[in-house]
């Protein structure tokens, strides 16, 4: 009865040690168009370095041309794509628009603007990206 209790105690700290260091762990940056064919993430890579990716993801259900990505951190903008490099999404394919090495400021507001090509039509959206904390978030031990 006794090894059931000191093992269940050491589970419960484990448990509860996990959760603490999720808590501290920076938020991630998620936001989807008004229309729901769009969504966007900005999440740390699992490498060696802290890296952290922005994706952007089509979810409709037919090709489209992507003509320009916008990404600002507040007013200022932080990434862009130009038009010059047309990028073609199929449904459920990502489009990778930033890699930073540094996470969320808790004071910043992040966004996203996106113009594509659906057929002959030019559309455009601007996707606001809201901060996302996480539980259980698993450690990255490769970092030095």
């Amino acid at each position: 009865m006794r090894k059931i209790i000191v093992g269940l105690s050491i589970f419960i700290s484990m448990l509860l040690i996990w959760f603490i260091y999720s808590y501290f762990q920076p938020p991630i940056l998620k936001g989807t168009s008004s229309d729901g064919k769009w969504n966007v993430e900005y999440t740390p890579e699992k490498s060696p370095k802290d890296t952290w990716m922005g994706r952007l993801i089509w979810r409709g259900e037919y090709e489209v041309n992507v003509t320009s990505v916008e990404y600002k951190i507040g007013t200022q903008v932080a990434a862009d794509f130009e038009e010059n490099k047309v990028e073609i999404l199929s449904e459920n394919e990502s489009f990778e628009f930033v890699t930073y090495g540094s996470p969320p400021s808790e004071k910043e507001t992040y966004s996203l603007s996106i113009s594509w090509k659906e057929g002959q039509n030019e559309l455009q959206d601007t996707i606001q990206l809201k901060k996302k904390k996480r539980l259980l978030v698993i450690p990255n031990f490769y970092k030095r």
